[in-house]
C-alpha cells in the first residue's frame, strides 16, 4: 500500500495588502533582520528534564558571553517553554526564529544549581546567515540520502513524486512511513536530484527506483517512468 504525503517546496508565498494612499501614511515598516546569540548548541547526552540541549561554545564579546552564558551549560527552557529537541534534527530549529532584538530568558542547569539568563539578539551579520543557510542545507540532505540509502540497501526502492500544483509534491512509496517521506523530500530540491523534477507539469509524474551499490559505496538512481 502507497503512503501519500504532501509537502509544500520551493516557494514561500508573502501575500501583502495594500491600502489606498492617504496623506501622510506611514511607510511600510522593513523586516526585523536575523538575530545573534553568540553561542553553539548540541544535542544535550539523555535529554530530559534536565536539558535537552547543551552549550558547546560561547562567542567571544557576543549577547551570551555578556550575559554570563557558559560551556556546558545545560538549556531547560526557553522563554518558560520547556526544550523540545530529541534528535540532531530538531536543533537547528530551536532558535531559527530569533530576530535582532528579541529577548530571550534561558532557565539553564550547571551542575547543581538552576540560573535564568537573559539574552537580547543583535543583528546577524550577513556572511554568517549565508554560511548557515548553507550547512543546514547541506546537513538536511546529508540525512535525506542517508535515510533513503538505508531504505535501499536490502532491496530496490520504487519512489513516484507528483506535482500536484502550487510548487507542492506528492512522495509515494511502498511501505514508507509520513515521517520517512517527509525526511526524504529535501532530496529533489538539492543537486543532483533537484534537475529531475524541474520543469515537471502539474499533474505529471516521474518514479524512481533506488538502489545501493555496495562495491561503489554510493546510492544510484534510475528514472524509470516519466511524461512524455
Amino acid at each position: 500500500m502507497f503512503v501519500r504525503y504532501r509537502l509544500v517546496i520551493g516557494t514561500v508565498v508573502l501575500s501583502v495588502l495594500a491600502a489606498l494612499s492617504t496623506a501622510g501614511e506611514s511607510p511600510v515598516t522593513e523586516e526585523p533582520k536575523r538575530g545573534m546569540l553568540g553561542f553553539v548548541v548540541g544535542l544535550a547526552a539523555n535529554p530530559g528534564p534536565s536539558g535537552c540541549l547543551r552549550v558547546v561554545a560561547v562567542l567571544p564579546g557576543g549577547p551570551a558571553e555578556r550575559a554570563g552564558l557558559n560551556v556546558d551549560d545545560r538549556i531547560v527552557s526557553i522563554n518558560d517553554r520547556p526544550c523540545q529537541a530529541r534528535t540532531d534534527l530538531e536543533v537547528p530549529s530551536t532558535f531559527a526564529g530569533v530576530r535582532a532584538g528579541d529577548q530571550l530568558t534561558l532557565s539553564v542547569v550547571r551542575g547543581d544549581s538552576e540560573l535564568e539568563i537573559l539574552l537580547e539578539a543583535i543583528e546577524m551579520p550577513s556572511d554568517i546567515v549565508a554560511r548557515q543557510r548553507r550547512l543546514r542545507a547541506e546537513n538536511v540532505t546529508r540525512y535525506a540520502e542517508e535515510l533513503l540509502t538505508q531504505q535501499s540497501t536490502a532491496s530496490a526502492l520504487t519512489l513516484t513524486v507528483t506535482n500536484v500544483g502550487l510548487d507542492a509534491l506528492e512522495l509515494e512509496a511502498d511501505g514508507l512511513s509520513r515521517e520517512t517521506l517527509e525526511q526524504i523530500e529535501p532530496l529533489f530540491r538539492s543537486p543532483p536530484y533537484d534537475r529531475y523534477v524541474h520543469g515537471l507539469a502539474t499533474g505529471s509524474s516521474m518514479t524512481f527506483v533506488f538502489s545501493y551499490d555496495e562495491a561503489a559505496s554510493k546510492l544510484d538512481i534510475e528514472l524509470i517512468d516519466s511524461p512524455p
